[in-house]
């Protein structure tokens, strides 16, 4: 068993049963809460919210507990008042607290006691603003630069977020230029009724999608500066990325395979945006460097928590 414990909301879920099939040399991957209906579910989280204990709702990892050096919980209103109850129970090694999402759609850092744990962020602005220390994100599967035929252009798939008009932008222009595209934008409280929606897929079907695009589409979501899992994707199956994301740089992604969009290209007519696009899905494409994905692998992150 590996001395790192890493607890999730539910580990059947596709990104944390992806992380126990992959690295199970790495972490103890377990569900922080037992099964249970959701009125209980309901009564746990307002406790959570109180800053009350929700020590009787925990999984069998309890009774395991001196057995890790470290334990890892992802950032969420359910579980913001489990370090301090681990303190009260005698746990004395480390506890990270980890924002894989912005701030602003998470847990306030504030409502964290910083005496019971550390707060750690993938986003570089969060941990300015909120005095957070930074690690990366990371990716959970093994790299597979894909040589296989494609059957798309452009691919997207996400929650609307609010991004539902910029990216029905990028879609037409694509289109009008003669390039294929798969948007999947799934409804989420942003959207209107008018909107073309798609259904959730679960995470492998989502990877065997990317395999068959030439250029995957990040457009991040209000809030975020830190790099999404579109990212993670073309850069472990060596895509090209379409991205708003000012702050990815050649350090992060080669030149040649990164499209920047920038506010005023969806001011563009479709016909100039399209040329713009197709150019870059049909120019010859620098390989993605091994160092570059490395970095992001979920071992190398695990192991910059003791770095520094």
């Amino acid at each position: 068993m590996s001395n790192v414990l890493m607890l999730w909301p539910d580990i059947t879920e596709d990104i944390p049963s992806l992380i126990k099939k992959n690295y199970p040399d790495c972490v103890d991957v377990r569900n922080l809460y037992k099964k249970t209906n959701k009125f209980r579910r309901v009564i746990r989280r307002i406790r959570s919210e109180l800053h009350l204990s929700t020590a009787q709702y925990f999984d069998d990892w309890i009774d395991d507990i001196g057995k890790y050096s470290k334990i890892i919980i992802h950032a969420n209103p359910i579980n913001q008042s489990v370090p301090a109850v681990l303190r009260k129970k005698g746990y004395d090694q480390r506890i990270i607290y980890w924002y894989w999402n912005p701030v602003c759609n998470c847990v306030s850092p504030k409502k964290i006691d910083r005496n019971n744990c550390e707060l750690w962020s993938f986003s570089k602005d969060d941990c300015e603003q909120y005095n957070l220390r930074y690690n990366s994100t990371y990716y959970f599967m093994k790299p597979d630069f894909c040589t296989g035929d494609t059957d798309r252009d452009l691919f997207f798939i996400g929650a609307d977020k609010g991004r539902y008009q910029h990216l029905m932008k990028l879609k037409s222009a694509a289109e009008a230029a003669g390039l294929t595209t798969d948007f999947r934008i799934i409804k989420d409280k942003t959207s209107s009724e008018e909107g073309i929606y798609a259904e959730r897929l679960n995470y492998t079907q989502v990877v065997e999608l990317v395999k068959k695009t030439k250029a995957v589409v990040e457009l991040l979501q209000k809030g975020q500066n830190g790099f999404s899992l579109r990212v993670m994707e073309g850069l472990f199956f060596g895509k090209k990325l379409i991205s708003d994301n000012m702050a990815l740089t050649e350090d992060d992604y080669p030149k040649d395979a990164l499209f920047s969009i920038e506010p005023s290209d969806y001011e563009k007519d479709d016909q100039q945006l399209g040329r713009e696009l197709k150019d870059f899905v049909s120019r010859k494409q620098i390989p993605i460097k091994r160092q570059i994905v490395d970095y992001y692998d979920f071992r190398n992150w695990l192991s910059r928590f003791d770095e520094g």
